[in-house]
């Protein structure tokens, strides 16, 4: 069994230069006061760390080295090394867990949909915001993740939200370019 580099390890350094802040607001509008969330799949951070200065308190999980290393330069997070597939928060943790394209280079997306929803509480809600396979650029995109050895598996929004649904959680999906974006709420 060969030595294989964790290709996020490699792009943690120079990954927040290429991606942009997101905007705080739709990630707001799925929180009230003094909110707990949960960035799956959280990178550097870049999410989470734009929420914290609203009061937020925000937890990174991923489970590169590299990207929670970038992601200590970043105030306010607490940063967890894990999987997304089984994580070490107990039932109704978070009023928001969010997975910001990430979900297609989870190894087991039901599983992690599943912990997902496991742990938001109810009344709170799971956001996911992926790239849309449904576009050829997106597909350009698999394509390099593959040559990079990133082992993507990218699902449909629909096929997305099936699986929240089947988690006992109701959600709708929207989509603008080349994105997705799955907002599904936990009753109460």
């Amino acid at each position: 069994m060969g030595w294989r580099m964790d290709p996020f390890d490699l792009l943690a350094q120079v990954y927040d230069r290429f991606r942009r802040v997101p905007a705080p607001d739709p990630y707001l509008d799925l929180l009230g006061g003094n909110a707990r969330l949960l960035d799956l799949g959280g990178g550097t951070g870049q999410v989470a760390s734009a929420l914290v200065p609203f009061g937020v308190r925000a937890v990174v999980l991923d489970r590169s080295r590299g990207m929670l290393s970038a992601a200590q330069k970043k105030r306010g997070l607490l940063l967890v090394r894990g999987s997304a597939e089984s994580l070490p928060f107990p039932d109704e943790s978070f009023d928001l867990v969010v997975v910001v394209d990430a979900l297609h280079h989870f190894k087991d997306q039901e599983r992690a949909l599943r912990e997902a929803a496991r742990t938001v509480r109810r009344g709170g809600a799971v956001l996911i915001e992926e790239p849309d396979i449904r576009h050829l650029l997106v597909r350009w995109v698999w394509l390099v993740e593959r040559l990079f050895g990133m082992r993507s598996r990218f699902l449909t929004p629909s096929q997305i939200l099936d699986r929240l649904e089947s988690c006992g959680l109701r959600g709708q999906v929207s989509c603008d370019a080349f994105r997705a974006r799955i907002v599904a709420r936990k009753g109460r």
